[in-house]
């Protein structure tokens, strides 16, 4: 639907907005103390107006707009995004460029950021529509969700508004995230519009600003040996643990002992992948999992996943937040608990992720809902007594959708219940057209800059391996196994020792270390120089 606000109506906002909004492109720096700032340059400023309003004005991505008077502003990943916080409100302003290296225009932009609300069961869509508004287009879209239930101060009545200036390449992205509903008793938006809609450019020239998060030293509370061995493996130099994912391990050795005897190195770490079952109070496998895990004096990286729901089924992360999978996560911390060796647990790995039921394209473009669904996963093992596990928030390396609100730092869930922060990247190499080979300088390099400069906890590969189509895989080992000892804050690696198949049973990429005797010298050679546990 596209509609034009009435001739008289338009000028009486306009002159409104004149009287409560800075001149475009002509903000100043603000009169009031800036609440962040990198050295002399104001990131933001928020500045007082009327009629119960204050402006607020983004000098990184260079805009202002009104917002109602008493919000906080938290400008924490300015690289990022800005978030203006009430206690029923919430708003995030993203601005999003496109072309390259985006590799996306503004139509698929904003088409597909709104397909995870069309396609899913649940969500209450009471309007889209084309507008002009002022000196600008916006495209409209409300919607609510059912309540959940473990969601704190839950604002589950959305809108975004996506605004395309005419002399901006960029799209500015405002979601609303309400308490209550967003529209008047006519069902109309307009009043929200006099608010997002006042947007408007200015000089934005400020570096974005943001302080390191999260802390090397464990939060109180975890037993003797998980402390020991995260103070021996993750606070120590030298070269990183290694791990390794085998299909059959650790509820099979055979395959595993004979790799490890072909390579003449044993691997610490195992990697074991667990999911949410439909009608149970129990998952089948992970005591006995755990068991073998340690008789074998091996460390599991245990990870808990989701996959993307079909259209129009439900979504397992509100089921979660909702209680409905209570009795099966209780029973499954407690079989963590009685393990009594320290356990690298990664629930909800690959947030950013849309093959991932917890990404925030399948919970209304709210990254907050995966938040809510870790920390209470959190909450369940501590209540069960879990001292034994440590925390790895794992998104992988690369967004998709590469969109600004499905950035890894919207899902960041908080110091407090991160220990290690892992990262996920793969040499797919070239057996689908949309893919290419990469190095691991090209895969992690840069990763591992950014990673090192937001995170003080310790790093870790929590998954890698690179396909050997198109390209020398025994020469991308060798330049891994040269390029990561450089790379002093990752701790431990693990690679994906299996292949990916296509949708017809074909190998499309094949990942084992052991593929060719050429490749498994590499691994022979390079091991033994790793860390011991």
């Amino acid at each position: 639907m596209k509609r034009t606000l009435a001739p008289l109506a338009v000028i009486a906002l306009l002159c409104l907005s004149l009287l409560l909004s800075p001149p475009v492109r002509s903000v100043p720096r603000p009169v009031s103390q800036p609440l962040v700032q990198r050295g002399q340059d104001a990131v933001f400023s928020l500045r007082g107006a009327l009629l119960g309003s204050e402006i607020f004005t983004n000098f990184v991505d260079g805009y202002s707009m009104k917002i109602p008077a008493g919000m906080t502003a938290d400008m924490g990943d300015s690289a990022v995004r800005a978030v203006l916080e009430s206690k029923d409100l919430r708003i995030e302003i993203y601005k999003q460029s496109f072309g390259e290296p985006q590799g996306f225009t503004k139509e698929e932009y904003l088409s597909y950021s709104n397909s995870g609300i069309t396609r899913e069961a649940g969500y209450e869509i009471r309007s889209e529509e084309n507008l002009i508004w002022l000196d600008k287009s916006a495209e409209v879209t409300l919607w609510s969700r059912p309540p959940l239930l473990h969601m704190e101060n839950d604002r589950r009545h959305y809108a975004a508004v996506d605004f395309t200036f005419p002399e901006d390449a960029a799209v500015f992205t405002v979601l609303l995230k309400s308490a209550k509903p967003l529209t008047d008793a006519k069902g109309s938006i307009d009043a929200w519009m006099r608010w997002a809609g006042d947007i408007r450019l200015v000089d934005g020239a400020a570096p974005p600003d943001a302080a390191p998060r999260g802390d090397q030293a464990l939060a109180p509370g975890r037993d003797g040996e998980t402390e020991l061995f995260y103070e021996t493996c993750f606070l120590s130099g030298g070269p990183p643990l290694w791990g390794l994912f085998q299909p059959e391990a650790p509820l099979d050795f055979e395959a595993l002992y004979a790799l490890e005897a072909d390579l003449g190195y044993r691997f610490p770490l195992l990697l074991y992948y667990t999911g949410i079952i439909e009608g149970a109070d129990a998952h089948p496998r992970l005591a006995q999992a755990l068991r073998a895990a340690g008789a074998a004096d091996r460390i599991l990286e245990l990870t808990l996943q989701t996959y993307s729901p079909e259209d129009g089924a439900g979504n397992i992360v509100y089921d979660v937040l909702n209680g409905k999978y209570d009795a099966f996560l209780r029973h499954y911390a407690e079989t963590v608990a009685a393990a009594r060796h320290p356990v690298l647990f990664r629930p909800g790995n690959e947030m950013n992720g849309d093959w991932c039921a917890y990404s925030a394209l399948y919970t209304a473009r709210d990254a907050e809902v995966y938040k809510a669904f870790y920390r209470y996963i959190y909450e369940i093992f501590r209540e069960a007594g879990a001292d034994n596990v440590l925390w790895i928030w794992n998104p992988n390396s690369r967004s998709f959708p590469d969109f600004k609100w499905n950035d890894a730092l919207c899902y960041y869930p908080g110091d407090e219940y991160v220990d290690i922060v892992g990262m996920t990247a793969y040499n797919t190499g070239t057996y689908y057209e949309s893919e290419r080979w990469e190095s691991f300088g090209s895969l992690y390099g840069q990763l591992y800059e950014n990673y090192a400069a937001t995170f003080r906890q310790p790093l870790m590969i929590t998954e890698f391996a690179s396909s050997s189509v198109g390209g020398d895989k025994a020469a991308w080992a060798r330049d891994m196994f040269k390029t990561i000892n450089g790379f002093e804050r990752i701790r431990a690696a693990v690679w994906w020792n299996s292949r990916d198949l296509d949708a017809d049973g074909n190998v499309a990429r094949p990942y084992c270390l052991n593929e060719t005797e050429e490749v498994t010298e590499v691994f022979r050679d390079n091991l033994g120089a790793g860390a011991a546990y």
